[in-house]
């Protein structure tokens, strides 16, 4: 039986819902979530490597599709000396050569994963009645995607988790791609820049848990405007009706989206749903954060000294607060250190490099009405700017470089000038290599210049649910005069691309490849404005910047 449960939030609507617009709608009697999805995760996951050996097309499509490995010279120019075009519409060769030579000296120190707005969608949640294109955050893409988009984002994701972990497994996959330069060094996690779910439900939650949970990586996870507000848009004081609506659980703040991220203390937190075999595969502390690092000797190894048990969000806290429930402290921001550099006789820590997450989705007090005119857009308390000012001086073992995460681009904040002064706050350190964000939907560089030295480069990152659905890898790469490089290198799952002639020793890879394919045909489909080809995209989701100039 269907039911239909109609305005939910009609006497919130009263305050300054558009004529005529009904929040939301729900159809069915349980949430698309289903018991076994934690197995299906889990076992399509580990089980696909397998196949993999017996079946060479499983084999070929589990691996990450990266575009540097057709268009070589985006990821070996730096950025602001692209090689050219000749009269023929090929490379300048000279040009092509001194590029391939520059980019030999390079050594690749460390890299990472970018993953952005997976936004999974609850499709038994509805946007209801007439609703306006500038109502917020997109609401026409937002709630009225594609059914295949909707009804497989999760394979999209699980695929993408398939193909980072053949990163992990087998770096030397990367070698071919980048040659005749050097390949990124085997990635040392991944990272997630906000929004994780789209209509703000515990139920895409969890389906984005099952999935990075099978990540043989370490995993953070960012806050974006989607996880802690109902559509991306409206304040959890609006949305507190909906917790009658059982089993559908909204999130309706940050502090429950944080702490559902370690499933075996939410099973003991009566506040938070419950899924069938959720605790069951828990990941490892390698799969959700740094592991603990218990030798401390020689000097420089105590970069690390404990793992994450909230995808980064209990870095706030001190080791044991709070009986391994989050701490109050946790505010959705948190910062860690990684060696860089070591001396190559002592293996001390010579350049350490500080990874800073922002949480730019926290909440302005307001009411519906209010809503409408936010447009999702980004907010920082001040003690996140004090905080951020702190960790951007706080000294470290060797010297110190810092990249700098956020959901929101700096463009994108509710009062201009808080992204105006977070901007100069980066640009007036040198020794900051760029501000990492999504939100936007669609890859893009910006540039700050800055007084002295290298610009501030702004990456934004396309996301998972808006084809052409593109990750991101990233390495920092150094010359022989230690300056330091930012290589950005796009690439998208492909086990979708060809599942029917996956063979039938490997029926898992065939089976999330058939689901995976269905959701990027979706994507493809989807009337969003976001939505760009390939050939667009892939210029703007990839280049060598030079980031940093050793001081003299």
């Amino acid at each position: 039986m269907i039911r239909r449960l109609l305005p939910l939030l009609a006497l919130g609507c009263l305050t300054g819902c558009p004529t005529g617009f009904r929040l939301v709608r729900v159809e069915g009697e349980r949430p698309s979530v289903y018991a076994e999805m934690w197995d299906y995760a889990h076992n399509h996951a580990s089980r696909i490597p397998a196949e993999a050996e017996i079946d060479p097309v499983c084999e070929a499509r589990s691996r990450p599709l990266f575009h540097c490995d057709a268009q070589k010279d985006l990821c070996q120019t730096p950025f602001d000396a692209r090689i050219p075009i000749d009269a023929t519409g090929k490379p300048d060769a000279p040009a092509k050569s001194q590029a391939e030579t520059a980019c030999k000296r390079l050594t690749s120190l460390m890299s990472f994963v970018q993953l952005s707005d997976a936004q999974l969608k609850e499709h038994n949640i509805h946007m209801d009645g007439p609703i306006s294109e500038i109502a917020y955050d997109g609401l026409t893409n937002g709630a009225l995607r594609h059914p295949l988009l909707e009804r497989h984002d999760d394979a999209g994701l699980l695929a993408t988790v398939v193909a980072i972990n053949r990163l992990a497994d087998a770096p030397a996959l990367l070698h071919d791609v980048f040659a005749p330069c050097p390949a990124p060094v085997q990635p040392s996690f991944a990272i997630h820049t906000g929004d994780a779910v789209d209509s703000g439900m515990f139920s895409e939650l969890a389906q984005f848990y099952a999935a990075v949970s099978s990540l043989r990586l370490p995993f953070f996870n960012l806050v974006g405007n989607h996880d802690n507000l109902f559509f991306g848009t409206f304040p959890p004081d609006q949305m507190k009706g909906l917790n009658v609506v059982i089993p559908f659980v909204p999130i309706v703040d940050t502090d429950r989206f944080m702490r559902f991220h370690n499933p075996a203390a939410a099973q003991n937190d009566l506040t938070l749903p419950s899924f069938t075999n959720q605790e069951a595969h828990v990941p490892t502390s390698s799969g959700i954060a740094f592991a603990p690092i218990k030798k401390k000797d020689p000097p420089g190894r105590e970069v690390f000294d404990r793992g994450s048990n909230y995808l980064g969000f209990d870095y706030a806290c001190s080791p044991g607060d709070n009986g391994g429930l989050l701490c109050p402290d946790a505010r959705g921001y948190y910062s860690f250190d990684l060696p860089l550099r070591r001396d190559a006789a002592t293996q001390a820590i010579t350049t350490t490099l500080r990874v800073v997450v922002l949480n730019t989705a926290e909440i302005v007090p307001e009411n519906v009405a209010e809503g409408f005119d936010r447009l999702s857009r980004a907010n920082m308390q001040p003690a996140q700017l004090r905080w951020l000012v702190h960790e951007l001086d706080r000294p470290a073992t060797g010297e110190l470089v810092t990249l700098v995460l956020g959901h929101h681009n700096l463009e994108a904040f509710l009062h201009e000038e808080q992204g105006l002064t977070i901007a100069s706050m980066l640009r007036t350190r040198p020794n900051v290599l760029g501000y990492l964000s999504g939100h936007l939907h669609r890859d893009a560089f910006r540039v700050h210049p800055r007084p002295k030295g290298r610009p501030l480069w702004e990456l934004v990152a396309g996301s998972l649910l808006v084809y052409p659905q593109f990750a991101r890898m990233f390495d920092i790469l150094e010359d022989p005069e230690r300056n330091l490089y930012l290589r950005v290198a796009s690439f998208r799952q492909q086990l979708g691309d060809d599942p029917d002639a996956i063979g039938p020793d490997a029926p898992r890879c065939r089976a999330l490849g058939l689901r995976a394919g269905l959701q990027r045909t979706g994507a493809s489909l989807d009337a969003d404005s976001d939505r760009r080809d390939d050939h667009e995209a892939i210029p703007n989701a990839n280049a060598l910047l030079r980031v940093y100039d050793k001081p003299k």
